[in-house]
């Protein structure tokens, strides 16, 4: 399993596939995984593995890394025979002699860090952190991206009530596991698929009128916030005008012309290029087709631009719903095929 956030982008578009990496993310930590998880809860269930493995990361693993490093450090053992006139096997003897009591100190001080004294006893939770502790930095790097790996599948499952199937549950478990994600999907696409009828009816109440500017401004796909920045500028160069060339037409047709001339040839060249065989004539249409749907657009009121803009959004997050419905079906029949094959 990869990062909390990618894991919630891929639950958003492809649930299947999370529970299958989560299932996997169970399998990989075995019971005896888990029993060792348990016994390093404390102060009811506040203090966790992973606090410990914060420890180890920030604070024990470095400095473990920095002892292995010193242990082949050939100054070190220079030091020790020239300085201290040990003999070389001596010498190798005290490296490792002290580089293990450094180890062992500093992970009693990291083990009481996460789980102090409270009175005389010394927590149970010690002896079983000493143990995990005390392995090859490997096989303690292992086990916590074991235990993260799992913890984080059970914890986005719970949150987005998502089934998972323990394979290391009993067999009526893991039984009752799946006629759940059974159900589940099937609870799943009744819902999507009455969504995608709500939407579907919501986008056609939006274009019902096909002449509509709305409508055109859909038909065409347009960016309409990037259409009111040009109509912005509009104002702006008018507004730099005289005040008695404000109202010229033939001025501020110019204007127009000048400021919507890039957008227009993009969107005509983007028109002309979904047609199979676009004349010079049909291509003049297009043309006029943009040019009089700006001019309707800039010649309406503010107030009249604002609701286009609440009207195209509307659309464009209405539409962007349906394809993520979609997409979510689609991947989760492709899973689901793919399950059946194998």
């Amino acid at each position: 399993m990869t990062g909390g956030q990618t894991l919630e982008a891929l639950i958003r578009t492809d649930r299947e596939s999370f529970r299958a990496q989560a299932i996997d993310a169970l399998a990989q930590f075995a019971p005896e995984d888990r029993d060792l998880a348990a016994s390093l809860l404390a102060n009811k269930g506040k203090v966790t593995a992973g606090d410990l493995f914060y420890a180890w990361r920030t604070d024990l693993r470095p400095l473990y890394e920095e002892l292995e490093e010193l242990a082949e450090d050939p100054k070190f053992k220079t030091y020790l025979t020239k300085k201290l006139h040990f003999k070389p096997d001596d010498a190798d003897m005290v490296i490792e002699d002290v580089l293990d009591a450094r180890r062992d100190l500093a992970r009693d001080e990291t083990i009481l860090s996460v789980y102090p004294h409270h009175g005389d006893d010394t927590p149970y939770q010690h002896a079983y952190a000493t143990e995990l502790l005390t392995r090859s930095i490997g096989t303690i790097d292992d086990y916590f991206g074991r235990y993260t790996r799992y913890h984080e599948a059970l914890e986005l499952a719970d949150k987005h009530q998502i089934t998972l199937c323990d394979p290391h549950a009993s067999w009526l478990d893991r039984q009752k596991s799946a006629m759940q994600i059974n159900k589940e999907r099937r609870a799943m696409t009744a819902h999507e698929d009455a969504r995608l009828e709500e939407i579907s009816t919501h986008m056609a109440s939006i274009s019902a009128d096909p002449e509509s500017i709305v409508s055109r401004i859909i038909s065409y796909g347009w960016d309409y916030p990037a259409v009111m920045d040009l109509r912005q500028r509009y104002q702006r160069h008018v507004d730099a005008l005289p005040h008695s060339d404000q109202k010229n037409p033939t001025k501020l047709l110019k204007i127009f012309e000048k400021v919507t001339k890039d957008f227009r040839d993009k969107e005509a060249d983007r028109v002309a290029e979904r047609g199979t065989h676009t004349g010079l004539r049909e291509l003049q249409q297009i043309h006029e087709h943009i040019y009089n749907l700006l001019l309707e657009i800039f010649d309406q009121s503010s107030a009249q631009r604002n609701y286009l803009l609440v009207e195209v959004q509307k659309h464009v997050k209405l539409r962007q719903e349906r394809d993520l419905i979609l997409l979510v079906q689609r991947n989760r029949e492709h899973f689901i095929a793919g399950e059946r094959q194998a």
